[in-house]
């Protein structure tokens, strides 16, 4: 059992792990000490990380990035309208009062709220960290920013208790 800590960026995230009496970073699938925070959904499959770094340019408009600037926040927002929309490549939409997307997944048009790709980011981050370790976590910390809402730190804890 070990503690871990998430910390996930904008643009990329880092895992680190408490143990031999000191901090090591997880390397992901690639030894990459940094996975991008991007999910990306194709026709047959999502692709979570370095894989949807790799989506990236080919599949533009299904790829997200900067997942961190939406959680916990209203699609009615107007800064979420006006600034937020230069950030994600896909078509912003509501749901169920939460902001999300609407991307193009299995061959139809689907929407996902901010805090369910989050927590499929989060469960992409345990994978990689429980094949690392050999085993289970005990405890996980994930950094957030220190300008984030009460709504926006309840919306990570609820996609933490998904994943």
């Amino acid at each position: 059992m070990s503690v871990v800590g998430f910390d996930i960026g904008n643009l990329q995230s880092v895992i680190a792990v408490a143990r031999n009496r000191g901090i090591d970073i997880v390397s992901n699938e690639v030894s990459n000490r940094a996975t991008p925070t991007m999910i990306s959904f194709g026709s047959k499959q999502r692709y979570i990380g370095e894989s949807a770094k790799t989506q990236e340019m080919s599949n533009f408009k299904n790829t997200i990035a900067a997942i961190k600037r939406l959680i916990g926040r209203s699609y009615d927002e107007p800064e979420v309208q006006e600034f937020e929309a230069q950030f994600i490549s896909s078509k912003l939409c509501d749901v169920n009062g939460e902001a999300g997307v609407e991307v193009n997944y299995l061959g139809k048009p689907t929407k996902f709220s901010a805090t369910q790709l989050y927590a499929m980011y989060l469960g992409k981050l345990r994978d990689t960290t429980s094949k690392e370790l050999g085993g289970e976590m005990s405890d996980v910390v994930i950094s957030v920013p220190g300008w984030y809402t009460d709504r926006q730190r309840r919306a990570v804890l609820q996609a933490s208790r998904i994943a």
